[in-house]
């Protein structure tokens, strides 16, 4: 009988050509080596431009934010929120709840957590405000029902049907005492504080801008209330009251 003989399995070059092959496949799904040593890291920006407007004095700043992943990991961002102060001085906290897709979109979405990648950016138009609480969003809610009625009760005496119909003034008072409550937008120099926070806490960021709101973009914000008589503004979009573009610069203070 003859003895056979058993190839050790380091000696056969088919199996090492399949093993070589197999290596490479899976080293092509993986990130370059210099992306895995980087740590997790963000940049994010402004535009140079932001737009402030107010719903019955309730501060909304929609801003055009740029974040770049510039790390080597995968980054969930969790959360965004504008802090802002006006000489110095607290005015409030502004988390991020719509934003738009498109800019050519009529309508925004609800922001959610969103995955970055490493090289990847995302950048959208995003609405900062603080959503009214129960209290204030039941009255005004009652307001806004109490006014419409109103409005309608005249219209129903009209016979130009294209006439405009303004509301006693006993119904628009509570509306401008909520609005005196809630506006924010005075003269003066602002900070603008934007926070991105994510699921690695050492890759959250923070970047300071500031602004200067003048007396007249004051006074046109607040122009905004002479058309509540009309219910413009509170149960129907106003087609002027869009806000103001104000210029930010950097305030060279970034974490």
């Amino acid at each position: 009988m003859s003895e056979i003989t058993v190839t050790p399995l380091y000696a056969n070059w088919s199996f090492w050509a399949v093993l070589i092959a197999f290596v490479a496949v899976v080293l092509s799904q993986l990130p370059p080596v210099h992306f895995m040593l980087k740590r997790a890291r963000l940049d994010v920006e402004l535009h140079s431009r932001i737009v402030l407007t107010h719903m019955v004095g309730n501060p909304n700043i929609s801003a055009h934010l740029i974040i770049n992943n510039i790390g080597g990991r995968v980054i969930k961002v969790i959360g965004l929120t504008v802090r802002i102060k006006r000489d110095d001085l607290d005015v409030g906290n502004y988390p991020s709840q719509t934003y738009w897709q498109d800019p050519n979109d009529s309508n925004s979405v609800l922001f959610t957590q969103f995955l970055l990648r490493p090289s990847n950016e995302w950048t959208h138009i995003v609405n900062f405000l603080n959503y009214f609480d129960r209290e204030n969003e039941k009255k005004f809610k009652q307001l806004e029902a109490e006014l419409k009625a109103d409005i309608f009760k005249q219209r129903e005496s009209f016979t130009d049907k294209e006439q405009i119909a303004h509301a006693k003034q006993e119904v628009v008072d509570p509306l401008m005492r909520l609005f005196d409550k809630n506006f924010i937008w005075l003269p003066g120099q602002y900070t603008i504080e934007l926070r991105v926070d994510t699921n690695i806490q050492r890759a959250n960021i923070t970047k300071k801008y500031r602004f200067t709101l003048f007396e007249s973009d004051s006074e046109e914000l607040t122009k905004y209330t002479e058309e509540y008589k009309t219910g413009a503004g509170i149960y129907f979009s106003s087609a002027t009251n869009t806000g103001i573009s104000v210029q930010i610069t950097d305030n060279k203070v970034n974490k």
